[in-house]
Parts: structure tokens; sequence; C-alpha cells
């Protein structure tokens, strides 16, 4: 009978990973998929929206995610005094308040905790003159660095547009192919006292820490099988 009962249970497991990986392989990157909700139309009353992301990476059976839009503005952080990704004001709010109010308890389990570096290989090195780099942090949501921008998100995909409830604070925005773009950070230091940031032209170039109207696209990673496909 033991062995009865420990075979079934080795026999849900492997059914439980094959499907994990059968959901993964309906994914590829470039896809969109939607998980978990935000404020987005600029109406607290009817509730957040669903968030759409675009699929960067496809490991196994989990994904790497950006958000297809700006979600929010945040500063990098409250004064522009050489602080960087691992003592940001933008990397504390994205794990605690956003990552609170977005997700909900078991989409929080599916989100995976991610080894996040702001190093020399992640920077852009002509901006670190004064080699301002930060410590290892694991978080369950972080901006993209430069090389992950460069390296994982097509030029036309670093054209990012603001949600209603972002156009509404007041951000700068232009116009390229019908679209209504915004500029939005990266967690890359640069300079003495700078963090990267994409332009709303899609150029990537060094910010002010302290610019509240900076807008805040993140990016987690989770299991393929806590998102909706779009």
């Amino acid at each position: 009978m033991k062995r009865f009962v420990i075979l079934l249970l080795a026999l849900g497991l492997i059914l439980a990973l094959g499907a994990a990986a059968a959901q993964a392989e309906n994914f590829q990157a470039g896809d969109y998929v939607t998980f978990g909700h935000y404020e987005q139309d600029g109406s607290m009353a009817n509730g957040g929206e669903s968030i759409r992301w675009l699929i960067l990476d496809v490991d196994g059976d989990e994904l790497l995610l950006l958000s297809e839009k700006g979600l929010e503005t945040h500063l990098f952080n409250a004064a522009s005094d050489g602080t960087m990704w691992s003592g940001s004001a933008v990397r504390r709010w994205l794990n605690q308040e956003f990552y609170k109010a977005a997700f909900s308890e078991e989409e929080r389990k599916a989100i995976l905790t991610t080894t996040v570096e702001d190093t020399l290989e992640h920077g852009n090195p002509e901006w670190n003159t004064g080699a301002r780099y930060g410590e290892i942090t694991a978080d369950k949501v972080f901006l993209l660095s430069y090389k992950e921008m460069t390296e994982l998100v097509s030029s036309a995909n670093r054209w990012c547009e603001p949600t209603r409830h972002v156009s509404d604070q007041g951000v700068y925005t232009e116009r390229h192919n019908d679209m209504k773009t915004c500029g939005y950070w990266l967690r890359t230091s640069a300079f003495l006292t700078n963090a990267a940031m994409v332009s709303a032209d899609g150029q990537i170039e060094p910010s002010r820490l302290h610019d509240a109207l900076g807008v805040v696209r993140p990016a987690l990673w989770v299991r393929a099988s806590a998102v909706g496909a779009d």
C-alpha cells in the first residue's frame, strides 16, 4: 500500500511538471500576457485594470515580463545624492506598495525572487565615471538594467505608452508612430548622481535621481502557469 501511495505521488509530480512545461511552451519572447491588476484608466471607482506584459525571455516554466505600459510615476530617489538601485526609493516602492497593490496573494506566490545586479556588466562604462556600482539584491519586482534593455528589448518595444492614470499626472510625452510615449527609469547607475532612463523617443540616457515625473515600467520573473494568454 505504501509503495502504491508513493507511486501515485510520483505520478502526480510528473504530471504537474509536465503541465507546467506544456504551459511554458505556449509562450515565447515577444508574446503578451496578462497578470495582476493596477489602476490605469484614471478612475479609482472601478478598481484596477488587468496589467498587460511583454514576454522578454522564457526559461523552462518561468517567464521574464516587462509591463507594456508605464504604470506609475515615481522618483528614483528623494535626493540626487548618488543613491543606487539597492537603496533607492523606487526599489522599495516596487517591492512593497506596488507588489501588494498589483497582485493577489496567489499571484504573489507565483512571482519568483530574482537576483538583481547593478554591476559593471549591466551598465554603460562610458557613464560610470565615478565607479558607482550597487549591491546585488534579491527582488520580486525590479527595473531592467542598461544591459537587459539593450539585449532583450527591441527598439520598437522601448517606446512606452503611459496609462491614462500616469498621463493625468502630467508626465512629458511625445508622438511616435501614432503612439504617445513617455520616458521611464532603468536601475543602472550613471555618472556621480544619475540613473539611466529610456527617454520618450526610445533612447537610453542618464537622468536625475530626484525627477519626480520619472515613469515606472516594472519587470519580474513569474511561473508561466500563473499568467493569462493575451
